[in-house]
């Protein structure tokens, strides 16, 4: 499973379930923007308000490959999770990745862990390891954010965030 995010201009006037009945996807919503055109390829419920667990994810991914891209960060470099992040990741209802004190983890294995298992613990750790801080890093989320012109949204702390 690959993920570019790029900001792009989509040009329709509706996109709530265009072309939904063409392809089959067991999800709430989706979309599927061609990255040169900006036409919609594809989209079921777009425009409908959702929690912003997955999107925030989505934008630490996003800061995650830009940092490693800047050389802020690298793919083996190794961060441990505070208390608090193991306590969140320890819960099931937050995180289907549970992580243990004093342990360290790849930036590689965060990663994976956020986008694909959807762990908010994980995506926890790497917001730490990209900006020192939950706080620091909702900051840089918000301002990445405004950066793209995305009006109305907002970026949570991740113990708020639900999977």
């Amino acid at each position: 499973m690959i993920f570019w995010i790029k900001p792009v201009t989509v040009k329709a006037s509706s996109i709530s379930n265009y072309d939904q009945e063409q392809v089959d996807l067991q999800a709430k919503s989706a979309i599927a923007i061609d990255l040169k055109s900006g036409q919609v390829l594809y989209a079921k419920n777009a425009d409908k308000k959702l929690p912003v667990a997955s999107m925030s994810k989505l934008i630490t991914i996003y800061l995650t490959l830009d940092a490693i891209n800047n050389k802020k960060l690298s793919w083996n470099q190794k961060v441990k999770p505070t208390k608090q992040i193991v306590k969140i990741s320890n819960n099931s209802e937050y995180s289907g990745v549970p992580l243990k004190l004093n342990h360290a983890y790849t930036i590689k294995q965060l990663y994976e862990a956020t986008l694909i298992q959807s762990a908010n613990g994980p995506a926890m750790l790497l917001g730490q390891a990209i900006s020192g801080s939950q706080q620091s890093f909702v900051k840089k989320m918000r301002n990445q954010l405004a950066s793209w012109n995305i009006g109305g949204g907002s970026a949570a702390r991740y113990g708020q965030w639900v999977a």
